[in-house]
Formats: C-alpha cells, sequence, structure tokens
C-alpha cells in the first residue's frame, strides 16, 4: 500500500492553539511514504461544550483522509444522535453512515480531483483500492477520534 522512500521526510508540520479552557499542540511527519497520507482535524470549540480531535490514516492514499477531514465534522455535528447530545451513537453513526458515501459517483469524483488524477480510466483502480482500504479500516482503528467537553 503505497510506495516507500530509501530515507524518511522528518519534515514536521505543527500547530497549536489555545482557547479559553484548554489548549492542544498538534504535528504530522511524512515518514518513509512518496507523500503525507494522513489528514487530522484539530477543532477547539467544535460546538458549545465540545472540542474535536480526530487523525485519518490514508492506507495508501491521501484523498479519502484529505476529505474526511474536511467534510466529516460537519457531517458529523448534522446527526440526530449528536444533536440529542449522545456522542458516542453519533460517532458510531457517522463512521458508518459517512463510509458509505465514498463510493457514491459524485464523491468518488471529488477523491479523483484530490488525488489529482489525469486520467479518470487510468486511476480508478488505484482510488478504488484507496477507497477500500480506508473504509475497510475507518470504523475499526484508523480514525481516532477524541471529544473534549468543558465544564463550567
Amino acid at each position: 500500500m503505497g510506495a516507500y522512500l530509501s530515507e524518511p521526510v522528518t519534515e514536521k508540520l505543527s500547530s497549536d492553539e489555545a482557547g479559553t479552557w484548554l489548549s492542544y499542540g498538534a504535528s504530522s511527519m511524512q515518514g518513509w511514504r512518496v507523500s503525507q497520507e494522513d489528514a487530522h482535524n484539530s477543532i477547539l470549540d467544535f460546538d458549545k461544550e465540545a472540542h474535536l480531535f480526530a487523525v485519518y490514516d490514508g492506507h495508501g492514499g491521501h484523498e479519502v483522509a484529505a476529505y474526511t477531514a474536511l467534510k466529516l465534522p460537519d457531517f458529523l455535528k448534522k446527526s440526530a444522535a449528536y444533536q440529542k447530545g449522545n456522542i458516542s451513537q453519533a460517532l458510531t453513526e457517522a463512521f458508518l453512515e459517512f463510509d458509505a458515501t465514498l463510493v457514491k459517483a459524485e464523491v468518488v469524483t471529488i477523491l479523483k480531483q484530490i488525488a489529482g488524477a489525469k486520467d479518470e480510466d487510468d486511476d480508478e483502480g488505484r482510488i478504488s483500492t484507496a477507497i477500500l482500504s480506508t473504509v475497510l479500516y475507518y470504523c475499526m482503528a484508523s480514525c481516532y477520534t477524541v471529544f473534549s467537553f468543558t465544564t463550567q
């Protein structure tokens, strides 16, 4: 899954932010892969009393991880379970429902654009493999999501 370099890229991209009740630091490194395949969210004040932190593992391509980082937070926030305050159920349902959207034609088109596909026919197999790879691991182990709730 994905090509490897002869030596790792050790440059790190880091960020930090402080809110009223919480501060965080985040850092990513490409490592041995030809390109960075992972993405993350660090969202202070995701909601009135919640912060969202998540890491998405690309499993052989960056497109699904990048798309998930862009779209999953709002997808989660719009879920009925989240709006009722049932975070555990909301995460489970959002992961499964969002996962199902990854194979829809309009989303695959977006994923191909993110991947920089020049010819849809040439890259279809690679994109499909990345999607299936992420689908298989997505809810199991690859999306590490942490909610932090603020109490005043």
